[in-house]
């Protein structure tokens, strides 16, 4: 047994040892009075049979060589047909008109035929595949609330039919989402995790995410969570808070955190996710208003609220950082029966790549190459060495991963893994003291 070369270690403001292990998706941590004693043994080339024992119970010995692994876990992550993934809208349509969207809201409410169409479809291809997984867009998704309703009704049955698991989410403005809408989205249709942004407090996310006729959102989406808090008391869903960092919300991010732990921080039910707000511009890369130290520094300085970042910790899974464009088996359904691959760029030809007919995917097989085959810039020493490679594998987004010269670009992420883990450690029940090994 070998050590593994995916194990990256950090040492947190308590003075504890934590060693993320990107290859089998564990978190672990040692107290600092035995941190040195697994330092230790992580640096020897010369261990005992008692030593050996010990870090494989805890996970971090492998069978195979890096340059084995290397090509294993990607043909790995493209053989995996575990879940059929469609990310399914509705309508394009939406009732905001937030400051850095990129869609054009032209497309209608689905049809029927559309509707039928993804039904046959998951009904043919579910037997493939060990479950389905759904995730809402739009534009507004709840403006087709009733499209919403019907294939759900038959998604859940052909699921249950077929004795397949069915795991479906959502992302909506929450102006829709009161608590009669919640109860019926998460009971009946068995919709349990939602993305909901909250642009700071109100001045600032009115002015960010208002609604298509200038009109505020803050209090109502307020108003819908906090009713669905204290209205829902189930512990199976969870709502992710996004916030989209602009310059004037950077430089008065305290006030909003507080006003979140105030509201949100009691209840494991919710998180956060933070990203910086961004716009496509030209030649469709991507244009941040803010730099990325600007999340770096709001990383560092915030650490002492009741903020939950279940969806970084998911992006430090084995396989978490990889966009769902870059598997086979996941699909966007716009309203009118195209097929993309990325709910960003749909304008981009590349993007389009098949349409929905009959129950059947037409598929243009040269564009999803471009989004699932693995480029070759991708065997780079900058992958091979780095220690948390299994999250993305340098195809965490095969639209951004290379520039104009063919050059590939890293995501960025190991830059803030560390910061990220000094908050997941935290309420991260899944984090797992392995002190008593030693």
């Amino acid at each position: 047994m070998l050590r593994s070369p995916y194990l990256h270690t950090m040492v947190s403001r308590s003075g504890d040892l934590v060693i993320l292990n990107t290859y089998n998706s564990q978190i672990l941590k040692v107290k600092k009075e035995k941190k040195d004693t697994l330092l230790k043994l992580l640096a020897s080339s010369n261990l005992t049979e008692q030593e050996n024992q010990i870090l494989s119970q805890m996970g971090l010995l492998v069978d195979q060589t890096k340059e084995e692994l290397y090509d294993q876990l990607y043909h790995a992550f493209l053989n995996d047909k575990s879940f059929l993934h469609l990310v399914i809208l509705p309508t394009e349509k939406c009732n905001f008109r937030c400051v850095y969207c990129y869609e054009n809201y032209e497309k209608p409410i689905m049809a029927d035929d559309v509707q039928e169409s993804i039904i046959k479809y998951v009904s043919t291809k579910i037997k493939e595949y060990h479950g389905l997984k759904v995730e809402w867009f739009g534009g507004e998704p709840l403006i087709a609330s009733n499209v919403i309703d019907n294939l759900s009704a038959a998604f859940i049955k052909i699921c249950r039919e077929e004795r397949k698991p069915y795991l479906a989410s959502m992302t909506t403005n929450a102006y829709f989402l009161d608590l009669e809408m919640f109860r019926k989205m998460f009971h009946k249709n068995k919709i349990v995790k939602y993305q909901i942004t909250i642009d700071g407090l109100e001045e600032n996310h009115n002015r960010q995410r208002m609604l298509a006729d200038g009109g505020p959102t803050f209090d109502r989406i307020i108003q819908n969570l906090l009713s669905i808090k204290g209205g829902v008391k189930s512990k199976f869903f969870n709502i992710v808070l996004r916030c989209n960092i602009m310059p004037d919300l950077a430089a008065n991010f305290e006030p909003y955190l507080e006003f979140i732990d105030k509201n949100f921080g009691d209840d494991e039910r919710f998180e956060v996710l933070w990203k910086l707000a961004w716009k496509l511009g030209e030649e469709e890369k991507d244009c941040t208003f803010c730099e990325q130290n600007v999340l770096k520094d709001l990383l560092e300085k915030n650490c002492d609220y009741r903020l939950r970042f279940g969806t970084n910790r998911i992006q430090l899974n084995r396989y978490g950082n990889i966009c769902y464009a870059s598997s086979k088996h996941s699909f966007v359904i716009g309203s009118d029966g195209t097929v993309y691959k990325c709910t960003v760029s749909f304008d981009d030809q590349r993007n389009q790549v098949g349409v929905l007919k009959n129950g059947e995917i037409y598929l243009d097989q040269e564009k999803m190459e471009f989004w699932t085959e693995r480029k070759k810039t991708v065997n780079t020493s900058e992958c091979k060495e780095c220690d948390i490679y299994p999250s993305c594998m340098g195809i965490y987004c095969n639209l951004n991963n290379i520039d104009s010269e063919g050059h590939f670009v890293c995501n960025g992420m190991k830059e803030f893994v560390d910061l990220y883990l000094e908050h997941i450690i935290k309420y991260d029940y899944f984090v797992k003291d392995v002190s008593d090994l030693l």
